[in-house]
């Protein structure tokens, strides 16, 4: 499997993430008896982004619970970054009522969610953030960083391999060579994201296993609904073979499907399977058919004139 993050991209995680952890080391139990949160006018704005799941409904009752997500983005990289103990802070649209704060968990790299209760003035400002503390000679207090909300996603600079999957479907695990065979290529977001767009077509790289890739196949969009892509392979020589998606040909890591890999056995055409295609004969096989039963038909007709001569004469 090709590396997700190359050694350039993996020293500005491990940067983020040391920036990240200076403000959470330090205050874990003065956090623990801050109280309720208030508003954050001067708490630094991080580099990172957050992009929202949803737009949050202005309509909500108070009271009522709201599940929210948000993808943590590196704008530089192109890529969702993982970060600790975050926080979805909701303030009131009207009234003197407090925010209400959630801490968020990741269900996966880079994408936090939390469920919050409406406060009392309605939905208002959002704040998605990370939690630190400052200390000094008189303790410590409570010193967030917010990220940079930017809206909802996807974010338009990000590479699709990091934000959505890929499924290969190949219509039997078994291909014949020099056979065409339909694969199918189903791409799902991450995320359901209201804005996502499904590009026009993927591509489907052929290689030998452990060996570099020998084929690029177009995949064009057939079911848009469905994020449904499908390519027609050929393969002309027998053995194993691997096939795996990207966005482009000569594809870098990072357009790359990294768990779309999947491997065909391709046979030779003796050897198909029950109901596979075979090669269509050749024209002199089919000329040499046609004679045969030409000759067939012709005995069949004076055979049957014969008898019936015969049966005449016995009359």
């Amino acid at each position: 499997m090709r590396p997700i993050l190359t050694p350039r991209s993996g020293a500005r995680v491990a940067a983020t993430l040391g920036a990240i952890s200076l403000l959470v080391l330090s205050g874990a139990r003065a956090l623990a008896s801050s109280g309720a949160p208030g508003p954050s006018p001067s708490a630094p704005v991080l580099e990172t982004q957050a992009w929202l799941d949803d737009a949050l409904p202005a309509a909500a009752e108070p009271g009522t619970s709201l599940r929210l997500g948000a993808l943590l983005w590196d704008p530089t990289l192109g890529a969702p970054v993982p970060a600790p103990s975050t926080f979805f802070r909701l303030y009131s649209a009207i009234g003197d009522a407090g925010p209400v704060e959630q801490p968020a968990s990741s269900d996966w790299p880079g994408h936090i969610v939390a469920t919050v209760i409406v406060p009392e003035g309605g939905v208002g400002r959002l704040e998605v953030g990370v939690q630190g503390s400052s200390c000094g000679a008189d303790g410590c207090t409570r010193s967030d960083a917010l990220y940079d909300l930017r809206g909802v996603g996807p974010p338009a600079n990000g590479a699709l391999p990091r934000i959505a999957t890929v499924a290969i479907e190949p219509v039997l695990p078994t291909s014949v060579a020099g056979v065409a065979a339909q694969v199918d290529l189903l791409l799902r977001p991450k995320v359901a994201w209201p804005g996502f767009q499904a590009p026009g077509r993927l591509v489907l790289v052929v290689r030998e296993p452990r060996g570099e890739p020998l084929a690029d196949v177009s995949a064009p969009l057939v079911d848009a609904a469905g994020g449904r892509y499908r390519a027609s392979l050929v393969l002309p020589a027998e053995g194993d073979y691997v096939l795996e998606a990207a966005t482009t040909e000569a594809a870098s890591p990072e357009d790359t499907f990294d768990a779309s890999i999947v491997t065909i056995k391709v046979l030779p055409p003796t050897d198909a399977p029950p109901g596979a295609a075979a090669p269509a004969p050749e024209t002199a096989n089919d000329v040499g058919g046609l004679l045969l039963a030409g000759v067939a038909i012709v005995a069949t007709v004076l055979a049957g004139g014969l008898i019936y001569l015969g049966v005449r004469e016995r009359s």
